[in-house]
């Protein structure tokens, strides 16, 4: 699993782009990408925390099912 926290930045066409094929590369590696938005993570990162907790266990589910 990857986790990826987005800015701003991230809203312009050739960062989102480049997201994109990173994204895809990534996942045919078998990586699960998870994004949050940086302001959500200063915001609440205890949410963000349960996010990635419930994350890690699909995954785990996931990956046992393989």
């Amino acid at each position: 699993m990857a986790i990826e926290v987005d800015g701003f930045v991230h809203e312009d066409d050739e960062v989102y782009k480049k997201d994109l094929k990173r994204e895809k590369d990534l996942e045919k590696l078998g990586y699960k990408i998870v994004r949050y938005n940086n302001q959500w993570v200063y915001k609440d990162i205890q949410s963000i925390w349960w996010g990635i907790v419930e994350e890690c266990k699909k995954r785990a589910e996931e990956l046992k099912r393989k």
